[in-house]
């Protein structure tokens, strides 16, 4: 799956938008592909088909991500930033959120709101299963 980090930096002129993005799958400029076929087409076909796996699993998880934030969305109000952070973290953890994240976000955010995240996490892995949304 993709990881990605985006930030703003200013300089002298003005701001710098810096994208970086981590990722399992290789990549290769489009341009390049077209070379690398006539050298070694086999490894054009595997490019692409990792390519198209970490696809799968990004939008797997933007999809269970949605459906958590519009769940805990409804039912709660929670700081957009506060609870975007929380949804990625548990999720990111295999659907816990540690004592130290519970700690940084306890001033603004109810045990309860915690404890909803993990359950609604764990809901959409076993309503995955039986090829349901969540």
């Amino acid at each position: 799956m993709a990881n990605n980090d985006t930030r703003a930096q200013k300089n002298k002129s003005g701001d710098v938008l810096v994208q970086s993005t981590t990722t399992d799958a290789p990549l290769i400029p489009v341009e390049q592909l077209s070379k690398l076929k006539e050298i070694a087409p086999s490894r054009v076909d595997w490019i692409v088909e990792q390519n198209q796996k970490d696809l799968i699993e990004e939008t797997e998880f933007l999809a269970k991500y949605d459906l958590i934030y519009r769940a805990i969305d409804k039912q709660y109000d929670v700081r957009g930033n506060d609870l975007h952070t929380l949804i990625r973290t548990c999720m990111e953890q295999n659907g816990k959120l540690s004592t130290n994240h519970r700690k940084k976000f306890a001033a603004t955010v109810p045990e309860e709101i915690f404890n909803a995240i993990e359950a609604q996490y764990l809901n959409c892995l076993t309503i995955k299963d039986e090829a349901v949304d969540c």
